[in-house]
Parts: structure tokens; sequence; C-alpha cells
């Protein structure tokens, strides 16, 4: 299914809520629970003290001008990457969302 927005709450909160209002645990695999214990590991020490990386969390870098580095998120693996544009094919992406306002753009105009 992919990533999603809000994809990350039930790891963080460690809750599922049903459409009554009743909480619950997710099923975690014990993958996932290792998962989300690390995820609210970070956003604990992040809230606490602006950084989310402690000692025992794989180190989360700073993402810079120079040194493009985003946490990978998952049950196979807690990582680093550094070639996230290149590997999910960004440009493709930015250049078909820029096409898309374009004709929305032209779209408009002509009414």
């Amino acid at each position: 299914m992919g990533a999603f927005h809000g994809s990350e709450v039930i790891y963080i909160f460690q809750r599922v809520v049903d459409q009554y209002g009743h909480s619950r645990l997710p099923a975690f695999t014990p993958a996932q629970r290792r998962l989300s214990d690390t995820m609210a590991g970070y956003w604990t020490r992040f809230a606490r003290t602006g950084d989310p990386n402690g000692r025992s969390a794989p180190r989360w870098p700073v993402f810079t001008e120079r040194r493009h580095a985003v946490q990978s998120l998952s049950p196979r693996a807690v990582r680093p990457e550094y070639h996230f544009a290149a590997e999910h094919q960004c440009a493709f992406w930015q250049r078909l969302w820029e096409n898309h306002l374009i004709d929305v753009h032209l779209t408009l105009l002509r009414k």
C-alpha cells in the first residue's frame, strides 16, 4: 500500500481506535513492535530535547543542504538514507506535479 500521511500515528501512540471510540493495542508483529518502540522514543526525545537520538536507537542524522539524509522507518530496518530523492524518483514526480499545476492553471484561465 505504501506510505501515506498519518500512517505513523499507530506506531507513535501504540493504540488503535475503532469507530465507537474503543481503544486497543494493535496486533503488531515483533518487528513492528520494535519499530513502534523506536519511533516513540525518537518522538519523545525530540519533544523533550530537540534531538531524536538516543543510546538505544539507530542514529538519525541531521538533514542539511549538503547532506540530504532522511531516516527510513520500516519494520525491516531503521536507517538513514542518503539518496532518497533519486531512489524514489522525486524529480519525475516533481515534473509531473508542475505539469499538472500548469494544466490546471491553463484550464482555469480558459473559463
